[in-house]
């Protein structure tokens, strides 16, 4: 018999899409900030300074927490839609349980 077939896993479909080593939307959103507090008052070298030390100390964050777990933001947002208790039901026809709106969730 013939030995099993061996298909290649690209490493790229492996990685996480990491920007500038940290997470997307976490890096994206602290230059955000950044840069709507330099725009707010471009006249002052302050803002200048305080806007990129933010960014800074965002992408320093977000690429530290990236080596730990590349989907943090993901993981995050999941944990926070689920319920902190879920009481046990007697089958499928049991009355639904009224769930209270969570700050967070989706």
């Amino acid at each position: 018999m013939d030995s099993p077939r061996r298909i290649p896993i690209r490493r790229s479909l492996l990685r996480p899409n990491l920007f500038m080593g940290g997470e997307k939307r976490i890096v994206l959103t602290g230059g955000l900030l950044a840069g709507v507090l330099i725009q707010s008052n471009m006249a002052s070298f302050i803002t200048w300074c305080l806007g990129i030390g933010i960014f800074v100390v965002v992408l320093a964050l977000a690429r530290k927490f990236a080596k730990k777990d590349p989907q943090l933001s993901e993981v995050f947002r999941r944990q926070m839609a689920y319920q902190a208790y879920y009481p046990a039901r007697r089958g499928l026809t049991a009355p639904a349980i009224q769930r209270k709106k969570k700050v967070f969730g989706r």
